[in-house]
């Protein structure tokens, strides 16, 4: 479960699912799927070293094939 951080404050955020969107101008958006709300802004990820085997993901039935 992603845990973020308000840096100005300290407060912690948990969310159970998170999607992240890379715009085309390169900036990133990051929002709760539970809720369809955005991660407020001031929030950042805090990342704990771990061997990611609670992280999913699946390929897009529109993207291409090969190795990227």
């Amino acid at each position: 479960m992603p845990t973020y951080i308000n840096n100005e404050t300290g407060e912690q955020r948990n969310y159970s699912k998170v999607r992240t969107y890379i715009n085309d101008d390169g900036t990133k958006r990051e929002v709760d799927l539970d809720t369809n709300q955005p991660i407020p802004e001031g929030f950042i990820l805090l990342s704990d070293s771990t061997d990611y085997k609670t992280i999913s993901a699946k390929k897009s039935p529109t993207d291409g094939f090969g190795t990227r």
